[in-house]
């Protein structure tokens, strides 16, 4: 798929195209079609129009919710999609509760040790910091960080997420020596992973370049 691929201006339309022809062909609750409205949402979100995003892959939830048992993991996986959409748009009312339901569910069926429950960990405390809630993002950081540090290898790329984070919720409230320290592991991290000119790599050296100016 294009979008996997990093295309998506040839993406989209094949996906459109895709999702055409599947909500013709298939039943209303096929797991393929839950496959290509997710896929639709998730390179909308990235990429084109969130709001449509959010439309997307509120579907693909109710298709999850319709098809499967209610302790599907992909239902928990379609609750995680559909909370960071609706956190990007500014609902974070309606995307909290989303957020918790799927770490709870994940936190059931895989373990509270998996990196999976890592990823909801970091992505309700992005929502966390944005709503101004400093203490309990830093809660969520540090518990996404403990898991990526047992169960990845040093320098795994997804260690710097939870650094990151947990340099940000440092940052606001003072601990601007801390945060220091995160953030260049983190950005050590990325500049071993990424090329000079990714985002993401500039994400943290433009935070580390923040928080030397902070002295």
């Amino acid at each position: 798929m294009h979008y996997l691929a990093g295309d998506p201006v040839r993406a989209e339309p094949a996906l459109r195209e895709a999702l055409v022809l599947r909500r013709d062909l298939l039943a209303s609750d096929h797991p393929d079609l839950a496959q290509t409205l997710t896929n639709l949402g998730l390179m909308l979100k990235d990429y084109g129009d969130s709001n449509e995003a959010v439309r997307l892959l509120r579907d693909a939830l109710k298709v999850r919710e319709t098809a499967l048992e209610p302790d599907h993991y992909r239902i928990a996986q379609a609750r995680l999609n559909l909370a960071i959409a609706l956190r990007e748009i500014g609902d974070v009312s309606t995307a909290e509760p989303l957020f918790r339901a799927s770490l709870k569910q994940l936190v059931e069926q895989l373990g509270s040790n998996h990196p999976q429950v890592a990823v909801v960990h970091t992505e309700l405390a992005a929502l966390l910091l944005a709503t101004e809630r400093i203490k309990a993002a830093e809660t969520e950081y540090r518990r996404s960080l403990e898991i990526r540090r047992a169960a990845l290898p040093a320098g795994h790329p997804h260690i710097a997420w939870s650094l990151l984070g947990l340099g940000r919720a440092a940052q606001a409230q003072g601990r601007l020596e801390e945060a220091r320290a995160l953030v260049i592991e983190a950005a050590e991290i990325r500049q071993a992973a990424y090329p000079e000119n990714n985002p993401l790599r500039r994400e943290a050296e433009e935070l580390l370049l923040e928080l030397i100016g902070d002295d």
